[in-house]
């Protein structure tokens, strides 16, 4: 059979057919133990639990079914005493395998054993779930493969794989594997990743064998072992890819500031900088001098000053010779921060950028800041900036984050919490990260679950904002839906399954969604006539503004709105936040909410309005975790181990979840992995940077090996 004809269905799995090699990386998900057959009940110890077992004999007993219980019971006579088993399987008879329907037919089953003492001295013995086992599997350790439902079966896969086993498809595997680890060997990786674990002989295998144990262990525990050591290669390649993608060269400025100008800047803005603000503006600044295109992270909480840095950054460009552009998630913070701009300097020339302005193409290549929301990427066709800047980076796709930098352009990125993606390439350093820690005013936001369903919870609730309303502060209460039509559907979308899932397959049903116009009604009884308004993305211009205006001026108390609110929104004396369906958002949108509190400094509130006994496990510490801490890195290092870090690579727009590898075909890599790839790579660079030992003189032990080698040599392919 060809190689081409053996792959089959297998492109099922992503594999390309002209390409059939790469089918030799779809890793089975679990190992089977086969190599202990049980032949007699006298193998089998008493046990109260039950354990797995194979057994191999003889049908004795056809299955019988029973309509009321729905499962068919069956004896098999094993091989050795003429012990007979008796077996239960659910289904009727027509489900199960034809063999096992023929008197004395030999049969292998493998399935939950149960041997335990009865009554009158005997035992009782029972198999439960049995599943067949083809004889020639007996007294080996299989792969169990994942399967596509309705194209091709787990077994189907296995053979498929085994077949295409040759010495012409592991030559072209290793020739794919060898350059997505360039820079670095298979041999140095092994050897490094045998070291780490304390696997003896590491150093004399190869990345074939490890590939053939995968497929063909001796032992379960040596194919977990090969497919570890291959995810974690994986991990590896994919932040090798990263590391490719940052540019070295391209069309960008280098920035050589003049100190004086930049310290009259600093002289010039309303407030006199932190340190931790001068040294993050330097950070960049020596990053743009550097002769190589920035690519840097700017993370501080709200009320540390981000726009007091980026701002800085980008007159010094502009002093430079530069033009800036800043991307700003909503018009009313594009007006903010240009308004702070204009303030301090008002000699640098400024652009806005909304849905609606018109574009100033005569400015392009003047130096000068532009401001603006996403219109930024569009209305200039070809134009880069100096200097991109990105402001609430979460807020964005990498592609947007990216655009008007492509080519080499300086990026700087701000935000409080940022996505796990980026996160993680701080940690692996792909980026590197300035840290504002400290608000120019204190501040202490308590931030409480409050239970929807309970009455209790409610009345408390609805004291806290009277308390607040009292004490003269003002109140934002944040829906996820706009009306009742919003919240049924929303209500009707579960989230992802893996939440909604209870561990027993069984799904939790979905919170109910309160909408805006439910909740306004409510607030509006507890506040009082005229002092609630409300701010929704259908709503005109003028009533938009008309609504802002009231809570700035004070004339409304309480602001009812949907996510629009999240990010931009500043409303000085807002003393309280309350977050209805708190569960549907994610950690990083919570603690952007949270943030819009106190931004004077004090004492605040953040209220989470829930239905606790509908959320699930990843909700519940999703909301406890910003219940236990105000800072946004460490939420951001906790949203990353929820959620996964998306793909390290801009190729793919996945911000968040397991990242698809480059080598396993079916592998979804975990922060484990490439927490256990960036140990591989900083071993491999410590040998690199070791000295060589002279012949003779090598003092290094190996490791006792404690498990199955998986660097033992395969049978000739």
């Amino acid at each position: 059979m060809s190689e081409t004809s053996t792959i089959g269905r297998l492109t099922a799995f992503g594999v390309d057919k002209d390409r059939p090699h790469k089918a030799l990386m779809i890793a089975p998900n679990r190992y089977e133990d086969l190599r202990q057959c049980i032949n007699s009940l006298n193998d089998l110890p008493p046990h109260e639990e039950e354990v797995t077992a194979l057994i191999a004999g003889f049908v004795s007993k056809t299955p019988q079914y029973d309509p009321i219980k729905k499962r068919s019971t069956m004896n098999v006579r094993l091989q050795h005493g003429g012990d007979h088993l008796t077996v239960m399987a659910f289904g009727n008879p027509k489900q199960l395998p034809k063999a096992w329907q023929e008197m004395n037919h030999p049969v292998c089953m493998l399935g939950k054993v149960v041997n335990k003492p009865g009554r009158n001295g005997n035992n009782f013995t029972m198999m439960f779930g049995p599943k067949p086992i083809p004889e020639h599997a007996i007294g080996k350790a299989i792969g169990i493969y994942p399967q596509k439902s309705g194209v091709i079966g787990a077994d189907k896969v296995r053979e498929r794989i085994l077949e295409l086993i040759t010495p012409e498809n592991i030559r072209e595997l290793l020739a794919d594997t060898e350059q997505a680890l360039s820079p670095h060997t298979p041999k140095a990786l092994l050897r490094a990743w045998g070291d780490i674990h304390d696997i003896q002989g590491m150093d004399k295998t190869n990345l074939a064998r490890v590939i053939y144990r995968m497929h063909h262990p001796r032992t379960p525990g040596q194919g977990m072992m090969a497919k570890k050591l291959l995810q974690d290669l994986d991990a590896v390649a994919a932040i090798l890819a990263a590391e490719r993608e940052r540019p070295t060269i391209g069309v960008f400025h280098r920035i050589e500031h003049d100190p004086s100008k930049l310290m009259e800047r600093v002289t010039q803005m309303s407030h006199f900088p932190t340190e931790e603000q001068l040294n993050a503006m330097q950070d960049a600044l020596g990053d743009m001098a550097s002769g190589q295109p920035m690519h840097r992270l700017l993370s501080g909480d709200t009320g540390t000053g981000k726009t007091t840095v980026f701002a800085l950054v980008a007159a010094a460009v502009v002093d430079a010779g530069g033009s800036v552009g800043i991307m700003l998630p909503s018009a009313d913070l594009v007006n903010q921060v240009a308004t702070d701009i204009h303030h301090w300097w008002p000699d640098i020339p400024l652009e806005r950028v909304t849905g609606k302005s018109a574009p100033d193409r005569s400015k392009d290549n003047v130096p000068g800041i532009k401001l603006g929301t996403t219109a930024l990427l569009h209305r200039y066709g070809d134009w880069r900036p100096t200097l991109t800047i990105v402001d609430e980076q979460q807020k964005y796709s990498i592609e947007q984050r990216q655009q008007l930098s492509a080519g080499g352009g300086h990026l700087l990125e701000a935000t409080a919490t940022c996505m796990p993606r980026t996160l993680a390439q701080i940690q692996f350093g792909l980026i590197p990260v300035s840290r504002l820690t400290k608000a120019h005013t204190p501040k202490n936001v308590v931030t409480t679950m409050f239970d929807a369903v309970q009455k209790e919870d409610r009345q408390t609730l609805y004291r806290a904002l009277r308390e607040t309303l009292d004490a003269e502060g003002q109140t934002l209460v944040v829906f996820t839906a706009r009306d009742a039509k919003e919240a049924t559907k929303l209500t009707d979308v579960n989230e992802a399954e893996d939440e909604r899932d209870d561990g027993a397959g069984a799904r939790k049903p979905s919170p109910k969604v309160i909408p805006l116009e439910t909740g306004f009604q409510t607030w509006a009884g507890a506040a009082g006539e005229g002092e609630v308004v409300a701010l929704h993305g259908k709503m005109k211009p003028k009533e938009r503004k008309a609504s802002l205006d009231a809570m700035q001026d004070g004339t409304a108390k309480v602001l009812c709105a949907t996510v629009s609110a999240e990010v931009g929104l500043n409303i000085p004396n807002l003393k309280q936040v309350i977050i209805y369906n708190a569960e549907r958002f994610g950690l990083t949108q919570l603690h952007q909410l949270r943030g819009r509190v106190a931004r004077l400094g004090g004492e605040g509130r953040c209220d989470l309005f829930v239905d606790k006994a509908n959320l699930t496990d990843k909700g519940l510490d999703r909301l406890n975790a910003l219940c236990q801490s105000q800072d946004g890195f460490r939420l951001a290092e906790l949203d990353m181990q929820q959620r996964g870090i998306g793909e390290l690579v801009s190729l793919n727009n996945r911000q968040s979840g397991a990242s698809a590898g480059s080598l396993l075909v079916n592998n979804k890599l975990t922060l484990e992995h490439f927490e256990n790839a960036q140990r591989l790579l900083d071993a491999v660079a410590s040998a690199d940077a070791a000295p060589t030992l002279a012949p003779g003189n090598d003092t290094t032990k190996a490791a006792t090996a404690t498990t199955p080698s998986a660097h033992a040599k395969p049978p000739k392919m």
